[in-house]
């Protein structure tokens, strides 16, 4: 709680040379209507304006405190050590990543949301996505609280996949994120996504039907190596094996994991055919099925390519949704 005696929300910035955005950013949380937050601001040893811009706005306003990596971290990692730094009196955490912004009420509806339903560990809203409203028509407008598991459980039959959004878009109950470190899985490169698969083991899924938050669509390389890569594909299989076991049957466990593989192996094949990747594609992906407990199979590719002609390339069992940010 705060000193006001209303919960205390963390928010997060983890920034690496995120000067070009990082001042508007900043502002949008800074104006919010909900005041009683903590406002941590992680740099990742920024080569560029990046520190002088954090510690001005520092300077200036006490809701800032600024955190200084002593190396340059992961993006992962550097969620993780965002998470360790809310405060223990926090009720909610928020990321805020640092080429987004949040409108002003934003923080306000969540937490009224969360406290009128306290069994909500995770809630999103809508959110202006690039240049459009982003997760609209996922969930019905009349309800504002859906079962956690049910959800879930809607991902892996792939019935709704990207319903959580960014980080930006999401707000989280903080005891939750505490309670298992680290909150994002260093290994799985759509750590977020499965962050909110972990959190909703403990709780329900509140939404809230209007835009609260704005994502800038990245203009770096990560995004598109992450296309060229596909790592959806491994990613997903990381969710699986770590939450899977929470919200389904041993069978439909065994079942979506078999399916997914089974798409999994006919896009390598067709990759292969088609001559579509280099060697760092296959490394990655081989490397990938070994850490998530799927060794490469050869004879299971082979067996692919028969399947190649009639293969219907829709998303049913495939990976995460490949444009996330």
């Amino acid at each position: 709680m705060s000193p006001s005696g209303r919960p205390l929300v963390s928010i997060l910035t983890p920034v690496y040379n995120g000067a070009a955005y990082l001042r508007p950013c900043i502002e949008s949380v800074l104006q919010q209507t909900y005041q009683d937050f903590e406002y941590v601001i992680v740099d990742n040893c920024s080569s560029d304006d990046t520190p002088a811009i954090v510690r001005e706005y520092a300077e200036r306003d006490p809701h800032i405190r600024v955190v200084t990596n002593e190396a340059v971290a992961g993006i992962i990692e550097n969620h993780n050590i965002a998470f360790s730094e809310m405060s223990p009196r926090a009720t909610y955490c928020k990321v805020v990543q640092a080429d987004d912004w949040i409108y002003p009420e934003c923080v306000e509806k969540f937490v009224q949301l969360c406290e009128a339903s306290p069994t909500v560990t995770l809630a999103s809203a809508f959110r202006i996505d690039g240049d459009k409203v982003g997760l609209r028509g996922l969930l019905p407008e009349s309800r504002s609280v859906f079962s956690g598991r049910e959800i879930v459980r809607d991902f892996f039959f792939d019935i709704r996949r990207d319903m959580f959004g960014s980080p930006t878009s999401y707000f989280l109950r903080a005891k939750q994120v505490r309670d298992d470190p680290p909150f994002f899985n260093p290994r799985n490169i759509y750590a977020d996504v499965e962050g909110c698969i972990k959190i909703l083991r403990e709780g329900d899924f509140g939404f809230i039907h209007e835009v609260l938050t704005f994502t800038r669509r990245p203009a770096d390389a990560q995004t598109p190596k992450s296309h060229y890569l596909r790592v959806g594909y491994p990613s997903f299989l990381w969710i699986l094996r770590n939450h899977g076991a929470f919200f389904l049957t041993p069978e439909e466990l065994e079942q979506c994991t078999e399916r997914h593989l089974r798409q999994y192996y006919l896009v390598l094949a067709r990759d292969l055919v088609l001559f579509r990747r280099g060697w760092s594609y296959w490394r990655f992906h081989g490397r990938s099925l070994r850490e998530v407990g799927h060794p490469f199979n050869p004879l299971r590719l082979l067996a692919a390519f028969s399947q190649l002609p009639a293969a219907k390339w829709s998303r049913r069992g495939g990976p995460l949704p490949p444009d996330r940010h």
